[in-house]
């Protein structure tokens, strides 16, 4: 039987006095919901942590939301299942009355392309024009906490069979954003019977006959696990003993199972500057977990263990490059993708297939729905000498999977049961009832005999007497003939195939490590010790732009003058530094691929990453002389330059190597407490790249107050002067193509600024205090580029006071005099160029190296068509 006990969610109704209203602008229009949402606290208390979701129908990629007015809260897009999304609205911290005020925040949601929506099919949905307590929109407090992880194998409702000694094996699939993971097991009453903590997607956990709930809940410095009432026990488990049942009938045809990690050396240069924590270039069947690759390998598995159980010895690596390299719409795999995306799609399983059985079938999926896979046809297909690959999915969980083979059956007199090849992509093999598991099965292979199979190419390696491989090297310079041959065109017989006095593999080690992963370090661990090796989950990158530094369209290895200096690169101090540097700059420019400027000092605090492109790369520059550091970088703070005129303090990030040039003494070192290498090169004072000639404006700003209200919106003229501009929350300024001339500048929080003109330059010169904590409004309709917001923004400002940013960040930046502090609170955007005298930017912030553009006429930017699920808005 199944059973479920849930544990509904708190939600806090008017019997809190707490409670949410909505009301619809454009109620007679199903094209858009103006939603505006207001909470009225009639406690005396302030709460924490403050979660609504409201929820909407899911119609997939059309559907967008505009942020017209957030107020002090933080909105994004959260998939709930293949139905229903949810509009997540973050409160830090909610006071007593109505918040974020009477008019409440104000959100637009419509389809794309603006055609007819059936609102009313929203969950969430009220048709009122006035303010109306709203009982369909969940309110949780204290909720901050990532969603359970979804079960890899032992979905709810699941039966097993275990032989004495045995341990449930529970896997799960990863969580975007999680560090940890939390397994709990609960008895039927709810009582917790087992809890343990895990950086890992598996947990073996010896059980004994009888029926158990259980659930894994992920979390990050950042979030909590989830509170007894806040998430719901969704999985049922039932195990009973197999050494207990009376077989009337079976056959087992043995298969045996491997695990996902990498068995070859081919090397994986989507790591970047974590390739060697992640050992790009070796085996890992001596490691003790899975990688955020080979957690996702379970097709390439499947394919392997048929091709062992035939008589095979094909590696998974070339099985999961194959599959890659010649699946439909895949770019780059002949260096870059491999084991980037290591999930199959059913086309890679099909090419995978094919190939590792070298066979003339052609192995094409069975959908159930078409033909459902039945207990009765599993043991005629195992009784005619066939094997059964299956595709797992889950109706509630997006892109969770698992691919697994069935080769046994038993028929008992409690059931009919079947055993499953690798349940948890470490090789493990489970027993389950047939009818429990067959619901999760969306399509399966019916596999005949080979006449042969695929073996290990020549060029990969051999098989020694004793069951080792001889990995094949020709030239020796570590990287196999395999790979020379078929990913990176380089010559197998020749260490350095390009002659410019660097071996191949060191080449392709420098543009690897010079990538930036977009890892988000949050640290749930003891005292923000991180300890990378027990991270299971490094994205890859996204690009390969290092790969081509001078954009001829030849990586580095393959490249005699990478950076096309007309040295090549073994004679070159910088070989991969395209020296695209211009020592003369027109006034109020800044350097093309100088992201930060500091004529002073130059803080990076803990966790900040930059993103470089193609044409400007991440530089971070300090003039200082005078302190005992001109530049710190943060714990797990990453650029891919940094120049400085006085010592840099590298306080910890033991898997980037950076890269400093100085400029003075020859006794400028850096100071790194990790003990990690750090590339330096001095040069003399006078070689200092940049000249910049910085002219600040010297303007009247009049004798005019304007005050823009709650409510209210205001657009501006070019070269309007203001003693003094404000926007109270609420409000919002309309800023215009040209000149804008302040003398104080005041933007409350839940103020907006937005553009009249979005396609040209706008420039913003203020003198006086500032206070910005206003976020930035665009015109929606088309899609939206947060480059190109940044290209044609910039905030000139001549005064010293120190300017505090508190949002999040798009255009260009010149206070040379000032210091400016960016990114407070965690996970700030900053797209653009900044110049002042003193920089710092705080935790976690992402920066985007986006130059200043003198605009000709470009098209307008808005914002996005579709929300990007778990971005702020």
């Amino acid at each position: 039987m199944f059973v479920v006990f849930l544990f509904l969610s708190i939600f806090i109704s008017n019997a809190f006095a707490l409670f949410v209203e909505t009301l619809d602008e454009q109620i007679s229009s199903n094209n858009i919901n103006v939603l505006r949402l207001r909470l009225n606290n009639q406690t005396s208390n302030t709460f924490s942590d403050v979660c609504i979701k409201y929820f909407l129908k899911n119609n997939f990629e059309f559907l967008t939301v505009d942020s017209y007015d957030l107020g002090k809260t933080k909105v994004r897009l959260d998939t709930i299942n293949e139905e229903i999304l949810a509009l997540t609205i973050v409160i830090d911290s909610l006071p007593p009355g109505i918040f974020p005020y009477e008019a409440g925040i104000s959100l637009g949601i419509h389809n794309r392309d603006w055609s007819t929506r059936n609102k009313h099919q929203d969950p969430s949905y009220i048709a009122s024009s006035n303010f109306t307590v709203n009982n369909k929109v969940e309110l949780t407090i204290n909720g901050n906490h990532l969603p359970n992880a979804t079960p890899l194998t032992l979905g709810s409702g699941i039966k097993i069979l275990l032989n004495e000694d045995d341990s449930v094996s529970f896997a799960w699939h990863n969580v975007l954003g999680a560090e940890k993971y939390r397994l709990s097991i609960f008895s039927l009453d709810s009582q917790l019977i087992y809890q343990n903590e895990t950086y890992g997607n598996r947990e073996a956990v010896a059980l004994g006959a009888g029926d158990y709930l259980w659930k894994v809940e992920a979390k990050n410095k950042m979030t909590n696990y989830s509170a007894i009432g806040d998430v719901s026990l969704v999985n049922y488990l039932s195990v009973e003993n197999f050494h207990l049942m009376q077989i009337q009938e079976q056959i087992s045809h043995g298969i045996e199972s491997v695990s996902g990690y990498k068995d070859t050396p081919m090397l994986v240069v989507g790591w970047g500057e974590y390739a060697d924590l992640r050992g790009w270039d070796r085996l890992h069947l001596d490691r003790e977990f899975l990688d955020e690759n080979e957690a996702f390998s379970c097709w390439a598995i499947a394919i392997k263990n048929l091709n062992k159980f035939y008589g095979g010895n094909l590696s998974l690596d070339e099985i999961r490059w194959f599959g890659k390299k010649q699946s439909p719409g895949i770019d780059s795999i002949n260096a870059f993708r491999f084991l980037l995306e290591a999930g199959g799609r059913i086309e890679e399983i099909e090419i995978g297939l094919n190939y590792a059985l070298d066979s003339t079938t052609n192995y094409k999926s069975i959908r159930m729905s078409q033909e459902p896979l039945t207990y009765f046809n599993i043991k005629k297909y195992l009784n005619d000498n066939q094997e059964i690959y299956i595709n797992m999915s889950w109706p509630n969980c997006i892109n969770c999977y698992h691919a697994m083979l069935i080769d046994s059956y038993y028929t008992t007199t409690n059931g009919n049961f079947i055993r499953c090849v690798n349940i948890d992509n470490y090789g493990n093999y489970g027993i389950f009832l047939a009818d429990s598991l067959l619901k999760t099965v969306n399509s399966y292979f019916i596999i005949d005999k080979p006449k042969t199979v695929r073996n290990m190419s020549h060029l990969l390696g051999v098989e020694k007497s004793n069951g080792l491989i001889n990995w094949i090297d020709s030239d020796n310079d570590g990287i196999t003939d395999f790979d020379e041959v078929y990913r990176f065109m380089t010559k197998p017989n020749l260490a350095d195939t390009d002659s410019d006095g660097v071996n191949d593999k060191d080449e392709i080690y420098s543009y690897t490590i010079l990538e930036n992963s977009p890892l988000n370090l949050n640290g749930s661990y003891e005292d923000d010790n991180v300890d990378l090796s027990q991270i299971r989950l490094i994205e890859g990158i996204n690009s390969e732009y290092m790969a081509d530094i001078d954009g001829d369209g030849l990586r580095a290895e393959l490249d005699s003058d990478s950076d096309n200096d007309n040295l090549i690169d073994g004679e070159d101090s910088e070989p991969y530094r395209a020296k695209n540097l211009d020592n003369t700059l027109g006034i109020n420019e800044l350097p093309k691929d100088v992201v930060l400027y500091a004529l002073n000092k130059l803080k990076i605090n803990d966790g900040v990453t930059c993103k470089s492109s193609v044409t400007n790369i991440c530089i971070y520059a300090s003039e200082n002389i005078n302190s005992d550091y001109g530049m710190i970088m943060g714990a797990r703070a990453s650029a891919a330059y940094l120049y400085a005129k006085n010592k840099v303090l590298i306080r910890s990030n033991p898997n980037n190597t950076f890269a400093v040039n100085y400029y003075g003494s020859n006794n400028l070192t850096t100071e790194r407490p990790d003990g990690k290498l750090t590339i330096d090169k001095n040069f003399s004072a006078d070689k200092w790249p940049w000249n910049l000639n910085i002219s600040l404006p010297l303007f009247d700003e009049g004798d005019s107050v304007l005050v823009i209200h709650q409510g209210d919106s205001c657009i501006l003229n070019d070269d309007d002067h203001f003693k003094m501009l404000k926007v109270e929350s609420g409000g919002v300024v309309y800023l215009p193509a040209g000149n804008v001339f302040v003398g104080d500048l005041q933007l409350d929080a839940g103020s907006a600024v937005g553009f009249t003109s979005q396609n040209k330059n706008t420039s913003l010169f203020v003198k006086g205090k500032v206070l910005w904590k206003s976020s930035f409004f665009y015109k929606t309709g088309m899609n939206f580029s947060y480059d190109t917001v940044a290209s044609l923004f910039r905030f000139i400002y001549s005064g010293t006071e120190n300017i505090f940013f508190n949002t999040n960040w798009y255009g260009t930046i010149i206070a040379p005099n000032a210091k400016i502090i960016l990114g407070q609170t965690h996970y700030k955007n900053i797209y653009g160029q900044l110049l002042a005298k003193e920089i710092v930017i705080h935790q976690y912030a992402y920066i985007r190296n986006v130059p200043f553009y003198h605009s000709q006429g470009m098209l307008e930017y808005v914002l996005n068509g579709q929300t990007n699920i778990g971005d702020w808005l």
